[in-house]
């Protein structure tokens, strides 16, 4: 035990009486032992006890005199007792020091970190602990023979003087090198203090193993190195400002905190004399307001992120974000360049990109609304276990916990602006392990959509080495858990092996989640290296040596092969091994860095841009097969020589010597630039050179990478084109229209004469498509784009305006003679038919038209009107044209109030639901009630169904309405039950839309549930013509329909043309009588006639009808007596809200039940 280890004896410092209590730490466990030696203490008690019974007693006096015989008792009574309590606290005092010694040395042996009790004299350890020995790597014995200079790296000097500011409590807490067993190197961070201990001056030092955080710190440091070299060399100009405020706080200026060295090409100013400057004084006074008057309403997060401004003479393309509260992010970009910045932006892009495909640390992107995934790289593909186009399928809340689902969401809810802390989460691999992470994240487009980049970084290892070192033992732990190699101990003689958790984690396994004895690497190891691994063991034990070296390879849990070399060092006993220690490291970042050599070597053969190397003193090293193919030159002719041979002779020594400056000064040069093909062909190309230098900044060479731009202008020239007319018809497009129209309607306007926006829908179409594909419907549009383009005039401008619309501009068609032939002229373009493989397709037009300055003085107002003025045309008939009036503008706002207020109707709670009771007519009892839909406008006030239904079905809601109506019903349905009040039945009308949806079952069903309402009590309402769409599908839903219990009603009926066969099949359960008729009764015997139809056939499918708009007691009698029993109309109630039909129920009641 540690304890029976005596201490040694040696010089001791006199360090310890500059000691003071104030400079104790937390961290440092001082061990005071300091007494004053037991006799001392014994000897000043007895004498002051002494004096004390002399005075006390009064018998100091009686010492110039004779004592009395009592005097002389009392004191040798007081002289007893003082030398009896003298002995006993002798005692006492020796027994405290031996406990406090038997303390120290338990401290010692069985404290889990490792410690030193150190001589500050001449560094001598005057004992250690277990843990240090087993950190050190040393037997005990070995290790009390060594001195802290034996253990320490740094030179002995300070060494001693940092062992002199232990004593004088000067320091206490040092970060150093040691050096171990095996010869390794490791950081540590030692707590020391002083201890005096068997009156010796003695240094105490706990040691603390902080190779792995030391690590951290220098990829930490690594890290902000690459971003800001990433922002030095960025592309872009970037601007960091600060805002500057007067007094009162308002916003007067911007100071540029920082910026990249991109300000000079992009915005022509000097990077070094914009820092610090005041925004203003950079920018020249005439651009002043374009730039500052954004870059404000960025800050104040009012205004655009994105937006162009013409400042320095060229436009810039400026993206903005703030950091933080009050600091602002600007990037410039000039798009002015043409080509130049389209091929410098796909060259950022693919930068870019490969930072993100080959960041060892995964990344993602992915949607904020879905929370899909919409691109990962390849770590986030190795790291998480799923495949690339797994993880296209899947959303972010598939790699979390359930647990953590709902945090995520209101995480991702917040927005991600500027430079933020990461956060830690916790993720699921594929294999259902759980991780922690830290993650850093971004917000930005991704095709147009709301997105968000993450970075994550692993925690996994760090936090394991955490957990480790607080759950240490007496083994290797301490020391080796935050190690990167995998340490393994084998006792020979018991067989029994101890593998570190670093040797699990490396081969991806659990700490020992396979059985750890002698033959668990054997089975690991491949079974092509065992043989040699095992020949090599054998032959260092035969042989006697102490150390050998394995490289082979090991199964890892995910099945792929690691490469592992391992060190093992031999304990022998005389002769015999008793022991093999060792460590494995893993060698694959060995294999990765050659193969990454390798793949370097591969991207210069097969990248296709080509690529030169260049000596400093101008001579060519080396070329790639893209250099041979763009410049005709092959390898061989060009080593050894000038790039000069290159030249075209476009460019002067201005050019170059500019050129070479930039090089000199910057390290790299970018530009485009004409060169010359061994052909003699002239070419324009996009050159890059960058400067290769060593560790002392000298160029070893020069690196260019150049691309070919003759393909690329061409592209340019075709891309040109394309922005501004249709593939299809060859016509301008809607954006090259509007700005034709813009001049125009400036040269209207300053000749005082008018001009007229006319749109032309083709209708037909979608015949031809239906029938014929939509290769034909192309063919048809563009023929009648041809038949278009020979009857306009010179004068007048035809586009492509929508899929099926064109336009015409015409500036002399301002009075109604000119009109009507202009709209003739276009008309009779569908005159005859088209033809087509053989098919004669027959094709109408509707016509609108807008004039200025009567109808709109701008184009944004023209075009509008004019498709007013088209819905009315379409709405007269086919081949009509109509010209824009107020009343059709009216419409037009009336019809947009309706359509943007009716998108949000629902979230706005300003739908409504009315009802009119259903009247059993012979017993006057409640029936059920028909469900009616209402709309609250907050500008139009109360609206009926019949005038904002058609527009929901046009937008597409009318399935998001029927299902709150449903919802809504349950609720009231439910509140109806508990208050005591039964409703038979309550029909809802059923959309067009919700038909067609196989939604519908699942919605009806799900509200059932949710609510629990009887199915018996809702009726879905359906029409003729909307079950004759498709009478099969129909059948289908409404049988789903009946099986949830359901009832199904046929509303309108006699008005379709549904036949008594589609009728016969359908589950139906009520007909309703259509009121048109039952208007006519007593006024047409022909309407009474099909009232008496409708009611027999209802009786004979066993359906119950019901009869609606009943308006006089004449028609309730007729109807009753011909057997219909259930009635609606203004006789009983007319519609009413909802909530006051009990209200209703009880008047209705108690008048039946007076009468």
């Amino acid at each position: 035990m540690m304890a029976a280890v005596p201490l040694r004896s040696g010089p001791a410092d006199a360090c310890g009486e500059r000691r003071h209590p104030s400079s104790r730490t937390p961290h440092v466990m001082e061990v005071s032992m300091r007494r004053k030696p037991a006799i001392k203490v014994t000897t000043v008690y007895a004498g002051l006890a002494a004096t004390w019974i002399l005075v006390s007693s009064g018998l100091i006096p009686a010492l110039d005199s004779v004592m009395t015989v009592g005097q002389w008792v009392e004191l040798a009574k007081g002289l007893v007792f003082v030398l009896v309590t003298a002995v006993a606290l002798y005692q006492a005092l020796r027994r405290i020091a031996r406990d406090e010694t038997l303390r120290y040395q338990l401290l010692l042996a069985e404290h889990p970190q490792p410690m030193l009790l150190i001589d500050p004299g001449d560094g001598r350890i005057v004992d250690a602990n277990r843990a240090a020995a087993v950190f050190y790597r040393w037997p005990l014995d070995r290790l009390r023979a060594l001195t802290l200079f034996d253990l320490a790296v740094s030179p002995r000097e300070l060494v001693a003087d940092d062992l002199r500011q232990v004593c004088d409590r000067r320091r206490l807490r040092f970060e150093t090198k040691h050096r171990l067993g095996f010869d390794e190197i490791c950081e540590v961070e030692m707590f020391a203090g002083p201890a005096r201990i068997a009156d010796r001056e003695l240094v105490y030092s706990v040691v603390v193993d902080v190779s792995e955080r030391q690590r951290a710190v220098r990829e930490l440091a690594d890290r902000e190195r690459r971003f800001h070299a990433l922002f030095e060399h960025a592309l872009s100009a970037v601007v960091i400002l600060v805002p500057v405020r007067d007094a009162e706080g308002l916003l007067v200026d911007f100071t540029v905190l920082d910026c990249n060295n991109a300000l000079r090409e992009h915005l022509d100013i000097d990077p070094g004399r914009a820092v610090g400057r005041h925004w203003s004084e950079v920018v020249p006074e005439a651009d002043r307001e374009a730039l500052f008057m954004p870059l404000a309403d960025v800050l104040a997060g009012v205004g655009s992120s994105r937006f162009e401004a013409e400042a320095f003479g060229r436009t810039l393309a400026v993206n903005a974000y703030r950091i933080g509260l009050d600091q602002l992010v600007a990037v410039f970009a000039d798009v002015s360049a043409g080509a130049r910045a389209q091929q410098a932006l796909r060259a950022s892009e693919a930068r870019y990109r490969d930072m993100f495909e080959h960041n060892p640390n995964p990344m993602w992107v992915f949607d904020v609304e879905t929370l899909a995934f919409l691109d990962v790289n390849d770590a986030a593909v190795r790291k998480y276990g799923y495949s690339r186009e797994e993880f296209l399928t899947m959303s972010i809340d598939r790699i979390r916990p359930p647990e953590d689902v709902a945090l995520l969401r209101v995480d991702v809810a917040q927005p991600r602006v500027g430079a933020e802390a990461p956060e830690r989460w916790r993720h699921l691999l594929k294999n259902g392990r759980l991780i922690e992470v830290e993650v850093a994240c971004h917000d930005f487009e991704f095709d147009g959509r709301p997105a968000r980049m993450v970075l994550i970084h692993d925690l996994s290892d760090r936090i394991r080495i955490e957990n480790a070192l607080r759950e240490s033992e007496e083994r290797l732990s301490l020391a080796l858990l935050g190690a990167n190699d995998g340490w393994w101990d084998w006792d020979l003689e018991s067989d029994r092996l101890y593998y570190s958790p670093r040797w699990w984690s490396m081969l991806g396994y659990a700490h020992n989640e396979l059985p750890a004895d002698s033959g668990l690497w054997r089975r690991l190891a491949h079974p092509e290296d065992l043989p040699e691994a095992e020949r090599i063991i054998r032959e260092t034990l035969a042989e006697g040596r102490r150390r050998y070296r394995v490289e082979c390879r090991m199964r890892h849990r995910d099945g792929h092969w690691l490469p592992i070399v391992s060190s093992g060092l031999v304990t022998y006993s005389g002769e015999k091994p008793i022991r093999i220690s060792g460590a494995n490291a893993d060698l694959s970042g060995f294999h990765r860095l050659d193969e990454q050599r390798r793949m370097i070597e591969r991207v210069f053969v097969a990248s296709s841009q080509g690529m030169m190397i260049v000596d400093r003193d101008g001579v060519i090293l080396d070329v790639n097969p893209a250099f041979e193919a763009i410049t005709g030159y092959s390898r061989d002719e060009v080593i050894g020589r000038s790039p000069r041979l290159l030249q075209s002779g476009r460019h002067d020594q201005a050019f170059y010597a500019a050129l070479w400056q930039t090089l000199t000064e910057t390290g790299q040069w970018r530009g485009e630039v004409w060169n010359r093909r061994k052909s003699g062909e002239i070419y324009p190309e996009w050159l890059t050179i960058s400067a290769d230098r060593d560790e002392q900044g000298r160029v070893r060479q020069y690196i260019g990478v150049f691309s070919d731009l003759t393909q690329v202008r061409q592209a340019n020239d075709k891309a040109e084109y394309l922005l501004r007319h249709d593939p299809l018809t060859g016509l301008i497009n809607r954006a090259a229209l509007i700005e034709r129209m813009t001049h125009g309607l400036a040269r209207a306007r300053r000749a005082s004469t008018g001009a007229a926006a006319v749109l032309v829908a083709v209708e037909g179409l979608t015949a031809v498509v239906d029938g014929l594909g939509h290769p034909a419907g192309d063919q048809a549009l563009a023929g009648v784009a041809r038949r278009l383009a020979a009857q306009v005039r010179a004068s007048e401008v035809l586009a492509r305006f929508g899929e099926r619309v064109f336009a015409v501009f015409s500036e002399d068609a301002a009075v109604a003679e000119h009109l009507a032939s202009l709209a003739g002229r276009l008309l009779s373009v569908f005159d005859p038919a088209i033809e087509i493989d053989g098919h004669r397709l027959v094709l109408t037009a509707d016509i609108g038209i807008a004039l200025f300055p009567d109808d709109g003085e701008t184009v944004t107002d023209l075009l509008k009107h004019a498709e007013s003025a088209l819905d009315a045309a379409r709405a007269a008939g086919p081949r009509r044209w109509r010209c824009f009036s107020e009343a059709l503008g009216q419409q037009a706002e009336r019809r947009l109030q309706l359509e943007s207020g009716l998108v949000s109707a629902i979230e706005r709670d300003e739908l409504l639901l009315h009802v009119q009771p259903q009247v059993d007519q012979d017993t006057q009892a409640l029936a059920g009630v028909e469900v009616l839909l209402r709309w609250r406008h907050p500008a139009l006030g109360l609206l009926g169904p019949g005038e904002f239904i058609p527009v929901a079905e046009r937008l597409g809601l009318m399935p998001d309405i029927g299902a709150w109506v449903i919802d809504a019903l349950c609720t009231h349905l439910k509140e109806w039950r508990a208050r005591g009040i039964v409703v038979p039945l309550a029909a809802v009308n059923v959309s067009v839309q919700q038909l067609d949806s196989t939604e519908l079952p699942g919605q009806v069903a799900a509200a059932l549930s949710r609510h629990g309402v009887d199915a018996g009590q809702i009726e879905l309402e359906l029409t003729e013509s909307m079950l004759m769409r498709d009478p099969e599908q129909a059948r289908l839903l409404l049988t789903r329909l009946r099986e949830l219990g359901v009832g199904l009603a046929l509303d309108d009926f006699g008005t379709g043309y549904s036949s008594l066969a589609s009728l016969s099949r359908l589950p139906l359960t009520r007909l309703k009588i259509d009121r048109s008729f039952v208007a006519q009764i007593g006024r047409e015997m022909r309407a009474e006639g099909i009232v008496r139809a409708v009611i027999g056939l209802g009786r004979s499918l066993g359906l119950t009808v019901v009869a609606e708009g009943i308006e006089t007691p004449e028609q309730a009698e007729f109807l009753r007596r011909e057997g219909c029993r259930v009635g609606q109309g203004f006789l009983y109630a007319r519609p009413m809200p909802i909530a006051t039909l009990p209200d209703w129920l009880g008047l209705f009641r108690q008048a039946h039940t007076e009468g």
